[in-house]
């Protein structure tokens, strides 16, 4: 019989291999669009394979321990990095006695969640106070990825962290097909953290982004400084009585620029393959 860690050896290489078959194959084709890869991988394995997933080309990182679940994403599309625009300029309205004690962090890793410390997110974006460990807020967004993936991902981050990440927001929309030149359907939800059930639960209802509702001028998610910084609030004493709303016209804009410059891309290249066919 082969040694334990022999065999625990062969099973990450053998999950280490896969992942760089499929990052491979992605670059090689030339993928355009996101591709969402999912493997088993037990908190060992994990914990091998990290710093190579740090330096690879895979975002947006979930790894659940109790689960053994991995998920990524390759090839992120630019509606995340829209949206992503959209929260951090949110934040770039914050009183500046209140923006010197946060950061707006995009990729950032969220580390030590589960019961044993160790499963791992990386949300589109957070709110990081300063002298916190976790965030405040985190931002998910999802394009290629199910409803599912960001319910499972708000999960982790909230019940995870035991509610020291107290709110994430989810915008979910469908993506572009070759036939398609406009986002269809998408919306937008916030879930808590319960402190009675200390479980993830909705907050508030959900908020159709597309197509736009006939009151889309109305539709925002206004939160209390309590929310943003937590613990920290009374220390940081905001001068104003409540932040600024978040406004979700203001997603749709950033998101439609995203579109038409996906589309922008898509006809060049489609032009340059034409050029590039035979003629004989």
């Amino acid at each position: 019989m082969p040694e334990p860690h022999l065999v625990a050896a062969t099973s990450v290489s053998r999950l280490l291999r896969r992942i760089q078959e499929d990052i491979a194959k992605a670059e090689g084709e030339r993928v355009e669009t996101e591709v969402v890869k999912r493997y088993t991988c037990s908190p060992g394995e994990f914990h091998e394979i990290e710093d190579f997933l740090e330096e690879s080309p895979c975002k947006g990182v979930s790894f659940n321990a109790a689960q053994e679940s991995l998920r990524f994403i390759l090839v992120l599309t630019i509606v995340h990095g829209a949206c992503s625009a959209w929260f951090s300029e949110w934040g770039s309205q914050f009183p500046k006695q209140v923006r010197d004690h946060l950061r707006f962090q995009t990729e950032s890793d969220v580390n030590k969640l589960g019961e044993d410390e160790q499963s791992k997110k990386v949300p589109d974006n957070s709110i990081n106070v300063r002298g916190r460990a976790m965030p405040t807020i985190a931002l998910e967004v999802g394009y290629s990825e199910s409803y599912e993936d960001l319910i499972n991902d708000a999960t982790l981050l909230l019940e995870g962290s035991q509610g020291r990440i107290g709110l994430v927001i989810l915008v979910k929309v469908t993506p572009l097909t070759a036939a398609l030149e406009s986002i269809q359907s998408g919306f937008v939800e916030t879930h808590i953290y319960d402190q009675v059930t200390q479980k993830r639960a909705k907050f508030r209802s959900r908020m159709r982004l597309y197509p736009p509702t006939t009151k889309h001028t109305e539709q925002k998610i206004t939160l209390p400084w309590q929310t943003i910084l937590r613990e920290k609030r009374t220390a940081v004493n905001p001068t104003t009585e409540s932040p600024p709303p978040l406004v979700l016209d203001e997603l749709r804009r950033l998101i439609d620029e995203a579109v038409v410059q996906t589309l922008l891309l898509r006809s060049n290249k489609t032009a340059q393959a034409e050029r590039n066919a035979s003629i004989l």
